[in-house]
């Protein structure tokens, strides 16, 4: 997300757009579809406090990730520090390294990250991990809401061809 203001003629600064302490503040049950496609529209940097608490997968954790059956078998890549892949069914929390990058900025994240790029099994050409499955990605899909302040039309999109598009919410699942 970029905070940046636009300028809206005589000077001011498209208070959608920019607010000087941080991005707008908007609670989950409170914001409108109307106002949610408004400041996607205007490229508004926000955060909406409340939604992962709608989400199914707002009660998962590490451990019940391993404990899935569904997802017995399969890697995440590891990010910063070194390269490779991690099985979720081992003790991958321990084996993330500090990322340095709180030599420079205190507020960035003392370690590197696990990339489990599920989305990628849709893809040939996105060379997915031989350790994800189709099951895993429905298994995502089966858990995945759509908070009300979006439309609907977000969950399936399609194009006129009645192909599926990129953009559409299910198509693009990744745990980080």
């Amino acid at each position: 997300l970029v905070l940046a203001g636009e300028s809206s003629g005589g000077g001011k600064t498209d208070p959608y757009l920019w607010q000087s302490d941080g991005p707008l503040l908007f609670d989950d049950a409170a914001l409108t579809q109307a106002e949610f496609e408004e400041l996607v529209s205007k490229g508004a940097a926000f955060v909406v406090g409340g939604s992962a608490k709608r989400l199914g997968m707002y009660n998962w954790s590490c451990a019940s990730i391993r404990s899935n059956p569904v997802f017995r078998g399969a890697e995440a890549r590891l990010s910063y520090g070194r390269a490779g892949d991690v099985k979720l069914s081992s003790d991958w929390e321990s084996q993330v390294l500090p990322t340095g990058a709180q030599r420079f900025d205190k507020l960035a994240p003392a370690k590197g990250s696990l990339y489990f790029g599920i989305k990628d099994i849709q893809f040939d050409e996105a060379h997915p991990s031989p350790s994800w499955t189709l099951a895993m990605l429905e298994e995502i899909h089966s858990q995945t809401r759509l908070p009300a302040y979006m439309d609907a039309r977000n969950l399936q999109r399609t194009n006129p061809d009645g192909l599926s598009e990129l953009d559409s919410f299910f198509s693009s699942p990744e745990i980080w």
